[in-house]
């Protein structure tokens, strides 16, 4: 498994390909020559893997692409990370395979993940928001979501990452409304929590093992517009359902990224929309931090690789056995 490797390890083993690319060489001595760069992985982990020898590099440029599961011979090693070094890449017998076990996936058990959801929502009183709540057991969000990431790169960008993620924002906003509360509805900021990311059990396709974009997605904007449409459509199939409340709840999907650089059509504007931003933006932010560190670390000390999307290394934390040597 990805997860396990050392370097050192002899690879010889399938993975999915999450994506294929061509660079040129920035030595003098290389110049007009190119390596291949391909992602791999499988249901724990990807790894970066590379092939430096250019006419075999162009080779399977040619023929692999992404979503194919492919056989690996090579050897890991340490170069900015934890890498492959690919001597062989060729095409596996996918009908002999299951796609689901190179898609990465939680470490959290699913139904756990249900579980402790459905308690944070069991606040819920008013019957407008309960018969919404149903609407996601008619639609199949339930069997969507376990599924889903909630990102393809930048955080919980694995199955069940969605629902991580759902849980985690719901948990902050709810800590917030007991801190500092005043004037706002717990109800709809736990609501506006569950729902801030609908959109995507239609953004990424949940046949693909490296979350791909649906043509829905790319076509109409993505997750927010996605996501305030559906809720939208089971708002106004909900009997008795207040017009102040469906206008709050998609002011927060539609805002809960917080500026328009950000991919927020508008700037959150209530308190439970501000709310939701700050607990969306923590709860990426952890865990993109601690996949960093989990990841990428080097080995070479207790810092981190520099990560383009952080714009920085990170302080690699000690471990307790280690903290007592001091």
């Amino acid at each position: 498994m990805v997860k396990d490797f050392q370097v050192g390890d002899k690879v010889e083993d399938v993975f999915g390909v999450h994506d294929i690319s061509l660079a040129r060489y920035s030595s003098p001595k290389r110049a007009g020559e190119q390596y291949l760069r391909i992602i791999l992985g499988d249901h724990t982990g990807t790894i970066e893997g590379r092939m430096w020898d250019t006419p075999s590099a162009l080779d399977v440029y040619r023929t692999i692409k992404a979503e194919d599961l492919v056989k690996v011979h090579g050897t890991v090693q340490e170069f900015n990370g934890m890498q492959i070094n690919v001597s062989q890449c060729r095409k596996a017998d996918s009908a002999k395979l299951d796609p689901a076990d190179f898609r990465p996936m939680s470490e959290k058990p699913l139904e756990q993940l249900w579980s402790e959801i459905e308690a944070k929502l069991s606040i819920i009183e008013k019957p407008y928001w309960q018969e919404l709540l149903k609407k996601t057991e008619d639609e199949g969000f339930r069997r969507v979501a376990q599924y889903t990431p909630a990102g393809r790169q930048v955080h919980h960008n694995y199955g069940g990452g969605l629902l991580e993620h759902t849980l985690e924002v719901v948990s902050y906003c709810q800590h917030a409304f007991e801190i500092q509360g005043k004037g706002m509805d717990k109800e709809l900021l736990t609501m506006g929590a569950f729902f801030h990311d609908l959109g995507k059990i239609q953004e990424y396709d949940p046949n693909s093992f490296t979350f791909q974009m649906t043509d829905k997605a790319k076509l109409t904007g993505g997750h927010i517009v996605l996501g305030k449409d559906l809720a939208r459509r089971w708002m106004e199939d909900t009997a008795d359902f207040p017009e102040d409340k469906a206008l709050a709840l998609e002011h927060m999907i539609l805002s809960h990224h917080g500026m328009g650089d950000w991919g927020s059509p508008v700037e959150p504007k209530t308190l439970e929309a501000i709310t939701l931003h700050h607990a969306d933006l923590l709860s990426a932010r952890i865990n993109q931090a601690q996949r960093v560190i989990g990841e990428k670390q080097t080995g070479k000390g207790r810092w981190t690789d520099y990560d383009r999307l952080l714009g920085r290394s990170l302080l690699v934390p000690l471990k307790e056995e280690e903290d007592q040597l001091f």
